[in-house]
Formats: C-alpha cells, structure tokens, sequence
C-alpha cells in the first residue's frame, strides 16, 4: 500500500454502487468535455486530469468487484 492509501471495506453492494456512479460520471464528464470542446476559452487540462482519475477508480472498483466475488465462489465449493 502506497502512502496516502488506506484500505477500505465494501460491501459487495456497496462496491457495485460506486462502480456504477463512478462509471456514470465518467460518462457524463466525457460528454461534457466533447460539449465544451468548441470553446476557445476552455482548457480541458483538470477536466481529463479528472476523468482519468474517474476511469482509474471505475477500474479499481470493477477489480474489486471480481475479487470479491471469486472469493465468494471459492467459499462455496
């Protein structure tokens, strides 16, 4: 673990709930930033800074999502 992390537990509900609004965001950021694209005046610069850090988070949400429930299928056999 990487200093300035600290671990976290999820429900697998509760994991599914934020993989899900982190994807939904993602979605309506990359929209936003097509939409604002024709704008002389914007610099895009933060807004990908934060959509990479969305889609980095959708994948770390989506891992831990597999994870979980290969440990739950383990349990079960």
């Amino acid at each position: 673990m990487e200093k300035g992390e600290k671990p976290l537990m999820l429900t697998l509900d509760e994991a599914r709930v934020i993989y899900l609004s982190t994807k939904k965001m993602g979605e309506i950021l990359e929209k936003d930033i097509l939409r604002k694209k024709g704008n002389e005046a914007y610099d895009m610069q933060e807004d990908m800074d934060n959509l990479k850090t969305i889609h980095q988070l959708t994948n770390k949400m989506g891992l831990y999502i597999n994870e979980f429930l290969i440990n739950i299928g383990g349990k079960e056999q």
